[in-house]
C-alpha cells in the first residue's frame, strides 16, 4: 500500500486525490455508503466495501472513508461475484499477502474461505473481515467502478510480507456443552435442548434479563459462544438474532461442536488486543511501518467509550507507524501455514 489516508467525504477526497493510475481500495463507513456512486463516476479505478465503522489512527468513525492507494505496486485486485461458486484462477502465485473482505452476512463464508486457502501457496498470509451494515440486513456492500454486489468478496494481494496476530480476551463462564443440531449459521439444539430456550436461560441466570427480539442484540453482545478447536483454542461465535430456525450466529457452526458460554471484561479485551499486536510484530521479523486492524464491531458496542484504549494498546509499541482498519461483522486470518479461520468478537492485527 503506497498511500493510506482518511477523508470525511468524497468531496474532500477528490479535492486532494493523488495522480492515481492504479487501483484504489475504498473502505467506507456505513454512513458514507451513499457516496459510492460518486466514486463510481469519478473515472478512477475504485474497488471497495462498506463496514459498520472504519478506523484511522486512534479514532473510529461511523462516517468517512479510508483510502488505500495501490499506485505503483504489483497488487492484483478482483471481485468474486458469487461466494457460493468462487473462481480463483487469476489469483497471484507470487504474492506474500492477501486481503479479503466478504459479505459478512453471507451463508457461504466458510466454504469460500476454504477454497481461497486451497488456492493460495504455502506461507502466504491472509487477513480481512466481513463487510456489512449494523442493520444486519444483507445488502450490496461490495463494489467496483461499475457495480455493487451482494454475496460477493473483494480480494487484493500485496507483494510485501505481513505479520498477523489474533486474540479475543473473552472468558469461559459456563460449559462445556455440545451443539447437537446445527444448520449452517443456525444453532438449533444445545445438549439436545432447543438452543434459543437454552441460551435465553443461561443469559437470564447471568444477567437477570429475559431476552426478547427487542433487546437481544444489546444483551447478547456480552455473552458470545466459544467453539473449542482441535488445537485447544476457542473460536468465538456471536449470536445476533433468533427465530424458529434457531439461534442465528455470525459464521457457521458444525454439528457436535463443543461450545461454552463466554463473557468479557474491559481489561481482558484490551490486553488481548495488545497481545495480538505483539504477536503480529513478532511474526513480521522487520520494522513496522503500518498497522492494519480488523476488529469486531461488537467489541466497540461492548467497550463503548473505552474502545479507544484498545486502539492505543495496539499501537503503543510503535507510535510512528500508521494505524488504519475496519470494524467488521466477523474477522478473517491465518498465520503461517495454519488453516484460515472466520472469527467473531476478535481483534486481528496485521503489520507491514
Amino acid at each position: 500500500m503506497q498511500v493510506t489516508k482518511f477523508y470525511e467525504n468524497f468531496d474532500l477526497f477528490y479535492a486532494h486525490k493523488q495522480r492515481d493510475t492504479g487501483p484504489i481500495i475504498l473502505l467506507l463507513a456505513e454512513q458514507s455508503a451513499d457516496e459510492i456512486t460518486k466514486f463510481q463516476t469519478s473515472g478512477l479505478d475504485v474497488w471497495g466495501a462498506v463496514f459498520p465503522e472504519v478506523i484511522f489512527e486512534n479514532q473510529h468513525y461511523k462516517k468517512g472513508i479510508v483510502v488505500l492507494s495501490l499506485n505503483g505496486s504489483s497488487s492484483q485486485v478482483s471481485i468474486i461475484e458469487d461466494m457460493a461458486d468462487p473462481c480463483f484462477d487469476d489469483l497471484s502465485n507470487s504474492a506474500h499477502s492477501f486481503f479479503v473482505f466478504v459479505d459478512g452476512l453471507s451463508k457461504h463464508i466458510d466454504s469460500f474461505l476454504e477454497e481461497l486457502f486451497i488456492h493460495t501457496h504455502d506461507g502466504v498470509k491472509i487477513m480481512g473481515g466481513g463487510a456489512g451494515k449494523l442493520t444486519l440486513t444483507q445488502d450490496k456492500i461490495i463494489f467496483d467502478k461499475q457495480r455493487c454486489y451482494q454475496d460477493a468478496a473483494l480480494v487484493f494481494s500485496l507483494d510485501r510480507k505481513m505479520g498477523i496476530g489474533v486474540n479475543h480476551g473473552w472468558q469461559k463462564i459456563q460449559g462445556p456443552f455440545v451443539a447437537t443440531s446445527t444448520d449452517g449459521n443456525y444453532l438449533k439444539q444445545i445438549d439436545y435442548q432447543d438452543a434459543v430456550t437454552f441460551y435465553k436461560k443461561k443469559v437470564l441466570e447471568c444477567e437477570g434479563i429475559e431476552l426478547t427480539q427487542e433487546n437481544f442484540f444489546d444483551v447478547a453482545k456480552k455473552y458470545p459462544l466459544g467453539i473449542e478447536t482441535y488445537a485447544n483454542e476457542t473460536v468465538v461465535r456471536d449470536p445476533i438474532n433468533f427465530n424458529t430456525q434457531g439461534l442465528l450466529l455470525v459464521g457457521r457452526i458444525e454439528e457436535n461442536s463443543v461450545i461454552s458460554l463466554l463473557s468479557g471484561e474491559k481489561d481482558f479485551l484490551i490486553a488481548a488486543a495488545r497481545e495480538a499486536s505483539h504477536l503480529a510484530q513478532q511474526n513480521l521479523h522487520s520494522d513496522v511501518e503500518t498497522f492494519f486492524v480488523v476488529d469486531c464491531i461488537s467489541r466497540v458496542l461492548f467497550l463503548e467509550e473505552n474502545f479507544h484504549e484498545e486502539l492505543f494498546a495496539i499501537k503503543d509499541t510503535k507510535d510512528t507507524a500508521t494505524l488504519f482498519g475496519v470494524l467488521t461483522l466477523g474477522e478473517i486470518a491465518n498465520s503461517s501455514n495454519r488453516y484460515i479461520e472466520f472469527f467473531n468478537k476478535t481483534c486481528v492485527v496485521g503489520v507491514l
